[in-house]
């Protein structure tokens, strides 16, 4: 599970930070069955652009079931961190 946290909001659970990190980012409409042609285009331009990927990819999802039912709204991103 994956919650962004306003300064006033309360959460005495275990918490992650990620690392600050210089990523190549893609938002798109759709959910993480989308996410394999998104992930093409993220690597065409990394290599176009000769960057070198340093880590994990990040998949999050910032709009879908706990804000609407309509599919269409559906919102997720990818990050790649990369050395520039």
């Amino acid at each position: 599970m994956f919650l962004l946290l306003d300064q006033e909001d309360r959460y005495d659970g275990e918490t992650e930070t990620f690392p600050r990190q210089t990523c190549v980012t893609i938002r798109f409409c759709g959910s993480h069955r989308e996410a394999p042609a998104y992930y093409q285009k993220l690597l065409a331009y990394i290599e176009e652009k000769k960057l070198c990927i340093t880590g994990f990819s990040r998949e999050t999802t910032l709009i879908d079931y706990g804000i609407t039912n309509n599919t269409d709204k559906f919102v997720t991103e990818i990050q790649i961190p990369v050395n520039i």
